[in-house]
This record gives structure tokens, C-alpha cells and sequence, in this order.
């Protein structure tokens, strides 16, 4: 199969992003991310991005005085942090991926969880304090703007029932997307080139998992990382809910287009891979 036929083969087919890490920072990174976007309307995909910003955030609350911390992986969300998660992630990151897609000629519309209801979370752990978990996606809002061309830019925030903002992980928060819209591949662009044998080997890349053989690595691999764990869940969520899962090192220019050429990169979840 062409690579030309490999992308046009998913015309009219949806494709949720997670677009974090360095990828976030680095303008280079942002303008071959954008050019991606473009290719991939171009061939008649619907791609939905869902964006981190654990970087900006940190740098954000710094800049007040507030500390950053973390229980398992997960940020501590005070009222104070909250305020601050959201004008980082919705007033600030997404903005400038949406400027860098309108420079593409890309019809993007930055929103948030918080729009349309799109999703509905709870508080489930007070030491947390505001960070939710997701109980519901309303995909009306997004089905709406894919249809008519636009490219939904989503910040990882989310209503619980009396109206209060909580704060997510993307890649939980994009995983949830990916299900409620029927996504055919989920993408988790990251910091590493993949799923590691060996975390401190970048050639130990593991190509390709089986959901099976992923459940078997997480519960019995103890050098999973805090930050990796949340990643593997919400592949293993996508896989389940009928979608293809990559992880993908995103500090590669044109990671997406990369792999959806066919490359061999990252790491690939799916139902019924046997590579172990």
C-alpha cells in the first residue's frame, strides 16, 4: 500500500491527538505538529486534539507562588491551582495551537471539557483536592464542529453536577474523547519513542502490544513510571472501546504523519497484536 493510499485509506474516519511534552514548547515542533493537521484534513480525516501543558502550568504557578504537587502522578488542584490550570490550558496553550493550525489554513476552535457539557466529572479524591474523574461525554459539540470542518482543540477540564471546574489527565481525558466519538486511532504523542523494555534504553522499544500482553506488563512491571501508568490505562481504555492506541515520540518532527505513513515508530496497542 502507497503512503499516499495509507492516508487517503482513512478518509472520513476520526483521529483524537494527544499533543503534550517538548512538542508543546518547541515552535519547530508546534509548526510540523500544525502541518500534520493539515495533511490529515486534507485526505478527508477528522482529527480532534486534545492538549496537556504540565510544563506551562508548573511555569505558571511559579510565577505565583504556588507550589507544584503531585500524589501519583496526579497534580494537587487547590481553588488557587484550578484558576490557574485553566488560564494556562484554555486562555493560553490552546490558543497558540489554534494560532499555529490557523497559519496552516486550519479551521480550529479552542474549547474545553466545560463547553457544550461535553464532560461531566466528579470529585473522587480530596487530598486531590479538584480533580475529577470522568463520568460522562456528551461528543454532540464535537460531532458538530468535525462536521462542518473545523478542528476541535480541547483543554483537559470538566464539569462535575453543581458546575464546578476540575482538572484532568490529558491522557485519560483524551482516551475518554477517543471512545465517545468512535475514533478509529488515538495517537499519544509524548517525551519517549515509546514503550521501553528497559526505561533507561531508548533501544528497548517495544513496536507493538497486544491489550493482553499490555495488562500483563503493567501489572507486573514495578519501573513503570507514575507518569507513564495513566498513559498505558488510557491505551488500554481506547483498544477496548475499539480503537487503535500509539504511543509516539513527539520531539520527532512530523511524528504523525510519520506513522500514519507507515513507519516504524513508537508503539502500537491494539486487540490482537503478538509481538512478546
Amino acid at each position: 500500500m502507497s503512503n499516499k493510499t495509507r492516508m487517503q485509506h482513512l478518509a472520513g474516519s476520526t483521529i483524537v491527538l494527544k499533543f503534550g511534552g517538548n512538542a508543546m514548547v518547541d515552535e519547530s515542533l508546534l509548526e510540523a505538529f500544525a502541518k500534520d493537521i493539515a495533511l490529515l484534513q486534507t485526505c478527508g480525516i477528522r482529527p480532534i486534539v486534545v492538549h496537556g501543558g504540565g510544563p506551562q502550568i508548573s511555569k505558571h504557578l511559579g510565577k505565583l507562588g504556588l507550589a507544584s504537587t503531585f500524589i501519583d502522578g496526579a497534580r494537587v488542584t487547590s481553588k488557587e491551582v484550578l484558576e490557574a490550570v485553566r488560564m494556562t490550558l484554555v486562555g493560553n496553550v490552546g490558543r497558540t495551537i489554534v494560532g499555529y493550525l490557523a497559519k496552516q489554513n486550519v479551521a480550529a476552535v479552542g474549547i474545553s471539557g466545560e463547553d457544550g457539557q461535553l464532560v461531566e466529572t466528579k470529585q473522587v479524591n480530596k487530598d486531590l483536592g479538584y480533580v475529577g474523574q470522568i463520568q460522562a461525554v456528551n461528543p454532540a459539540l464535537l460531532f458538530t464542529l468535525v462536521g462542518q470542518g473545523y478542528v476541535p482543540v480541547l483543554a483537559p477540564i470538566g464539569l462535575d453536577n453543581t458546575g464546578q471546574a476540575c482538572n484532568h489527565n490529558a491522557d485519560v481525558f483524551a482516551a475518554a474523547i477517543a471512545v465517545a466519538v468512535n475514533a478509529v486511532k488515538t495517537i499519544f504523542l509524548t517525551d519517549v519513542a515509546g514503550l521501553l523494555r528497559d526505561a533507561t534504553d531508548a533501544t528497548s522499544r517495544i513496536p507493538a502490544l497486544s491489550s493482553n500482553e499490555l495488562a500483563f506488563i503493567m501489572d507486573g512491571d514495578d519501573s513503570i513510571s507514575a507518569g507513564m501508568m495513566p498513559k498505558l490505562e488510557a491505551c488500554q481504555k481506547v483498544v477496548a472501546g475499539g480503537s487503535q492506541a500509539y504511543i509516539v515520540d513527539g520531539r520527532i518532527a512530523h511524528s504523525v504523519r510519520l506513522l500514519l505513513d507507515g513507519a516504524d515508530m513508537g508503539t502500537t496497542i491494539a486487540a490482537n497484536v503478538e509481538v512478546l
